[in-house]
């Protein structure tokens, strides 16, 4: 993917204004007390958020709590851009990510159909095995994996993700 010019990994925040696709990935993070802390989720979306542009999809691939998306939209809200915010989370042991990015199933949720499916489509780069919470929209078509006992006429999602 990098030689081909499909993938390009930077540590510069500049680069994110050319992106379709962002993805932030970051530790679970915890305080020493093992809550939860979203220091370090406020401060990588802080870090990008003045490149942010209209028409992004922005992914958390964190392991966090549930509301964190929900935050993450209010922060993105504010800055005034259209930037579309999923949750799929990473959930990869060390050692073993090349195998099991390929071969576990990739969650996929928002709160927004459009997420979603923009989502979906992006994850099924990796893998066909899609899966989605009980209580999210499916996108429509057919393809699309489905978590058991679950049908695309489910209800918007209600929850934070």
């Amino acid at each position: 993917m990098l030689p081909a010019g499909r993938l390009r990994a930077t540590l510069d925040p500049a680069s994110v204004a050319a992106a379709e696709h962002v993805v932030v990935v970051i530790g679970t993070p915890i305080d020493e007390h093992l809550n939860p802390d979203l220091n370090a989720v406020q401060a990588a979306v802080a870090e990008v958020s003045a490149h942010l542009v209209d028409g992004q999809l922005l992914v958390l691939r964190s392991t966090v709590y549930p509301g964190v998306t929900a935050m993450v939209e209010r922060l993105v809200d504010r800055l005034g851009v259209d930037v579309d915010v999923a949750f799929c989370p990473e959930r990869i042991a060390e050692g073993h990510a090349m195998v099991e990015l390929f071969e576990l199933p990739q969650i996929v949720a928002s709160r927004s159909e459009r997420a979603t499916e923009r989502a979906t489509k992006l994850f099924r780069n990796l893998t066909h095995d899609v899966v989605f919470p009980p209580s999210q929209r499916r996108p429509s078509w057919p393809s699309c994996s489905r978590t058991p006992g679950a049908t695309s006429s489910s209800p918007a999602p209600t929850s934070s993700s």
